[in-house]
């Protein structure tokens, strides 16, 4: 509503980016938030390829992330990352080469149930913790790393929006920088959408 009324505009809205309708990022083009290289560099022909990453340099102060300061700057400056798809599966899960799919989507909507006791990423079965990506979208529950047998690790859930935010990779999935790159506002406007539609149940 505030950029609403600054630019006198009653309809203006954001944009939300409906990553459930194709297995990877249809947007990731120059046309929409940039295309990119193989090693995550966004092309030279996208309006964002020369955007400065502001807030790279993350600190906490008794374990408290502390505020940036958008005056810092890296020289040389840096720039937006982002390689779709191209996640350590082993490290995250198999399924962070893909982006989440409507089923996932439709499966949180089930829970009627906002948050549950401990109201931390470790509750079980509430909608909160599925749409945030701590919860399992086939169980509900909290599903941490774990130790295989053999000494491997066992990802945990990393499903919707931490699923996207890790799917895209670079700065994405850093949660300081991640709002630099343009394709965190439609993915949160995505979010959004889905809140909307648990509003409405």
């Amino acid at each position: 509503r505030a950029i609403q009324e600054v630019n006198s505009d009653p309809d203006w809205a954001l944009p939300y980016w409906d990553w459930t309708v194709s297995e990877h990022c249809d947007i990731c083009t120059n046309d929409f938030v940039g295309d990119n290289d193989v090693n995550g560099n966004l092309d030279s022909g996208s309006v964002f390829s020369q955007w400065e990453i502001l807030c790279n340099d993350f600190q906490e102060q008794h374990g408290v992330a502390r505020p940036c300061d958008p005056n810092h700057r890296r020289n040389p400056p840096w720039k937006i990352k982002r390689n779709p798809g191209q996640q350590n599966t082993e490290q995250w899960g198999e399924t962070l080469d893909r982006l989440p799919e409507r089923t996932e989507v439709d499966f949180a909507l089930r829970f009627a149930t906002y948050n549950t006791n401990p109201f931390d990423k470790t509750s079980n079965c509430n909608f909160h913790n599925l749409v945030e990506g701590y919860a399992d979208t086939t169980t509900g529950k909290y599903r941490p790393d774990k130790t295989g047998p053999n000494g491997e690790k066992i990802p945990g859930a990393h499903t919707l929006h931490n699923h996207v935010h890790l799917y895209l990779t670079g700065t994405m999935s850093d949660v300081p920088t991640s709002s630099n790159d343009p394709i965190f506002w439609l993915h949160h406007a995505m979010i959004d959408r889905i809140f909307e539609k648990w509003l409405r149940k």
